[in-house]
């Protein structure tokens, strides 16, 4: 909001996923843009000058935009603006990153961690680099990852919980043991490393896995079977052809068997 206040255009954007996104988490909650800016006017349906969601601030326009839905921000990007914000980029329709990332004066975006072949990521994200009092902060495997050539002043900034000057030690504490660690939820949510969708989303103990003699004394009152299949130009295509039985209602078995086929 201060480079808002400082720009001398007239017209700003604040982008997230939903409007109602935006103002859950941006314009309404506690330390928010009407918590912290009592001049700050927000019209959630608009007014007779302006049909979609803005708010007023110090005789300037902010418009709220869902990335979402298409045929509304299209209607907003026919104009230069000065100032951008875009929550969550990583999530959002490249389309709209794209075409916005040309038509303003500063631009700050956010992200969670995320698949790193996502082309915000090459295209943006990469592009920046770190103040160098702050590289510490930043996790190899990130670091090593900014490698896309850089825009001068395109600066990246890494986060952790200690950061969040609103959780105290124990909160930390207690979100960290929630997860369980080996998991995706754990390399992203914790560590807050980029990581794809695909892959280990519980961490399968050894006491979880039984074998073919152990099966085999088990009544079992359900089957269920299940084929998979994943390609990609750089490695195997694999086929993955999973059975499952279930014997009681809390008790599931799995054997899970993974083929790599090599296609010319």
């Amino acid at each position: 909001m201060r480079m808002v206040s400082a720009s001398p255009k007239k017209l700003h954007i604040i982008a997230s996923k939903t409007t109602g996104t935006a103002e859950k988490n941006i314009i309404k909650q506690d330390n928010g843009i009407l918590d912290l800016h009592r001049n700050a006017k927000y019209f959630g349906n608009g007014d007779k000058d302006n049909k979609l969601p803005h708010i007023k601030f110090e005789g300037k326009i902010i418009y709220i935009l869902g990335y979402d839905n298409k045929d509304k921000w299209q209607n907003v990007l026919g104009s230069q603006f000065g100032c951008v914000y875009i929550d969550e980029i990583n999530t959002a329709d490249i389309d709209f990153v794209r075409e916005i990332s040309t038509r303003n004066d500063y631009l700050m975006a956010t992200l969670n961690p995320d698949d790193p072949s996502l082309p915000v990521y090459k295209e943006f994200v990469n592009r920046s680099r770190p103040y160098k009092k702050y590289i510490g902060d930043i996790p190899k495997e990130i670091l090593s990852e900014l490698t896309e050539e850089p825009v001068p002043n395109w600066r990246y900034w890494f986060f952790s919980f200690r950061d969040n000057l609103g959780l105290s030690q124990a909160e930390i504490d207690k979100k960290i043991a929630s997860a369980p660690k080996g998991t995706k939820l754990y390399k992203n949510k914790i560590l807050g490393l980029r990581g794809r969708t695909t892959g280990l989303c519980f961490n399968l103990e050894n006491k979880n896995i039984i074998n073919l003699q152990t099966a085999k004394k088990l009544e079992f009152v359900r089957f269920s079977a299940g084929l998979d299949t994943t390609y990609s130009q750089t490695s195997p295509d694999t086929i993955a052809f999973t059975f499952i039985g279930r014997n009681t209602p809390t008790y599931v078995g799995e054997i899970t068997y993974f083929s790599p086929y090599f296609l010319n």
